[in-house]
């Protein structure tokens, strides 16, 4: 299940607006002027106006100087002031106040930090009827911070909330509701309350819609809708939507794939102290996404995030030291960056220290222990090691050779919607290992695949276009899909983006056009575009006729494992 409230990655900001509380005096008294004065940002007149009654012991009074004290509105910013003043103004029982002093002995602003008075603030404001105190309240109760854990308790005082008009007990409720925490698990209702909390305009709650429309958590998946919530959310600068609306441009879900624009969004996001958005900027920078490849910027990105403690980054650079991916290799700090990743909680750095047990890699091979580590990260719920398990399997890496387990354990990884899992599974089901040939069902995975962002799936579902597998027969159509793939930078999807237009197939036949798609996918390392250039070159076909080229590509094919390449070769070298 979801557990949204992860997804959120941040919830309302604990401190309110400034703003007059809503007990304040109405009548056309100089306390109402203040409050007045305050509401046309005139603070420095309302600070004047209150001090007066503030000194007679007026409660509400108090408070407003509190306010100004803590927000620094009117006077200096000072935190001890305000606790002072909001102390006072508790003394007076007025409702307000303590909320606002128990947020400060909850962030140990202006006092030493004390939790335990803080909710103890929080329920005296409650019972007085205050809706910031019964929300802090709640929110703590909710995640247990300083108090016992209490969530149907909690659910209690956010539907009074919800009840009362307040935008953020409706969010906390929505999570409650989807999460099932403390009331029975609800998605169609935790989608009414987030609406109509971004009925008023609270991007918390605009983000939350989001989640839930491309989750398919109580509305019908849709990404399209997805991204309008996150777009509006992140509008209001909502930093975590910064990141939602990058991914959905990086990866074109709900919107046109836009690397560009996903850059400046991760960008707004890393400038916001956003690890997340920094992982984002690195993700390009790695892989030369809208901008050109950059090892080094890439590192110094995921570095910044690894520094914030994001598990994802860590991962990375384990991966990119121990692989020499654009720096130098370094075994020794790659282990290091997995281990802190394991020691934090990363199933993905069990999953990547699972591949240098795998190649002796910093670490002694050792197959039984990759596996070990793979299958604990399985047990955890991370798909991507059913996806490696099930590789392993297939191939005969490290354990005996398997089509049928290999094949359960990518099951296994479809069903948790992994697009690699879904695209292996397909392939097995394609060609027939491990179990009876099946186009049709191979079919379905594929376009299951696609629609999570796979490219190889994408690829495979236009290849099933193409050759009438499982699917009525549509050039166009499979065009398009392999062109969508290969976007992706997926080199096997420009190889066959290649072939379709050496061929003619779905679009005009440009034998140059295929050369060039050729030599993109043979730089990305493609052993199959390699051989496709090197026979191109020895038959003159979108290119001169070059002898020598064709050596060249051709041997580089056959060095990278490409059989077919090694026969062609024979027979340019002793041609006259």
């Amino acid at each position: 299940m979801l557990l949204l409230l992860a997804a959120l990655g941040a919830t309302f900001d604990m401190a309110v607006p400034v703003q007059a509380p809503l007990a304040r005096t109405q009548s056309a008294t100089p306390l109402a002027e203040a409050w007045a004065a305050w509401e046309a940002k005139d603070f420095e007149r309302a600070v004047k106006l209150a001090r007066p009654l503030a000194g007679a012991g007026n409660g509400e009074a108090l408070y407003l100087l509190g306010s100004a004290s803590d927000f620094g509105v009117g006077v200096p910013q000072d935190p001890a002031e305000a606790a002072r003043l909001y102390a006072r103004s508790v003394e007076t029982g007025f409702a307000a106040a303590y909320g606002s002093l128990g947020l400060l002995y909850e962030t140990g602003s202006g006092v030493e930090k004390d939790l335990a008075k803080a909710n103890d603030l929080y329920r005296q404001g409650s019972d007085k009827g205050d809706s910031n105190a019964r929300y802090y309240l709640a929110n703590n109760l909710y995640h247990g911070t300083g108090v016992a854990e209490d969530a149907k308790e909690a659910v209690r005082l956010l539907r009074s909330g919800a009840g009362d008009g307040d935008a953020r007990s409706m969010q906390l409720l929505g999570i409650a509701l989807d999460e099932g925490k403390g009331v029975k698990e609800d998605d169609e209702e935790a989608v009414s309350w987030f609406r109509r909390c971004a009925e008023l305009a609270e991007s918390d709650c605009e983000r939350s819609l989001g989640i839930m429309h491309e989750y398919a958590r109580g509305v019908p998946k849709d990404l399209a809708e997805a991204y309008r919530w996150y777009a509006k959310a992140a509008a209001q600068d909502n930093v975590p939507a910064y990141v939602d609306v990058g991914v959905a441009l990086h990866f074109g879900l709900g919107v046109e794939r836009e690397y560009p624009a996903a850059m400046r969004w991760y960008r707004k996001s890393a400038e916001a102290e956003d690890s997340a958005g920094m992982v984002g900027m690195a993700v390009l920078h790695r892989f030369g996404l809208g901008t050109a490849k950059d090892p080094a910027e890439a590192v110094r990105w995921y570095e910044k995030a690894a520094a914030l403690g994001h598990l994802e980054a860590l991962v990375a650079l384990g991966a990119i030291y121990r692989d020499g991916e654009g720096v130098a290799a370094d075994p020794g700090k790659a282990i290091a960056y997995l281990q802190r990743a394991i020691e934090a909680g990363s199933t993905g750095g069990m999953v990547e220290l699972a591949d240098a047990y795998r190649t002796g890699t910093g670490v002694p091979k050792d197959a039984a222990q990759g596996l070990a580590l793979l299958n604990k990260a399985a047990e955890a719920g991370d798909s991507d090691a059913l996806v490696q398990i099930g590789w392993l399997y297939e191939m005969g890496d490290g354990v005996p050779q398997d089509y049928i387990k290999a094949l359960a354990w990518y099951g296994k990884a479809a069903a948790a919607e992994n697009g690699t899992g879904l695209t292996n599974l397909g392939v097995m089901y394609r060609y027939g290992r491990g179990t009876k040939a099946d186009v049709k069902k191979a079919f379905r995975l594929f376009e299951r695949a696609s629609a999570t962002g796979d490219s190889r799936g994408t690829m495979f579902l236009g290849m099933a276009y193409l050759e009438g597998q499982g699917v009525r027969k549509n050039d166009s159509k499979a065009f398009g899909l392999v062109g969508q793939a290969a976007a992706m930078d997926d080199a096997e999807a420009i190889t066959e983006l290649g072939l379709l237009h050496e061929l003619g197939r779905g679009t005009a036949k440009d034998e140059r056009e295929a050369m060039r798609l050729y030599r993109k996918a043979a730089d990305m390392g493609d052993a199959v575009a390699m051989r496709f250039l090197g026979a191109n070159y020895a038959d003159g076909i979108g290119v001169e006729k070059d002898k020598t080229q064709a050596a060249v590509w051709l041997r580089k094919a056959a060095k990278a494992g490409d059989e077919e390449a090694a026969k062609i070769l024979v027979g340019v070298l002793f041609s006259k």
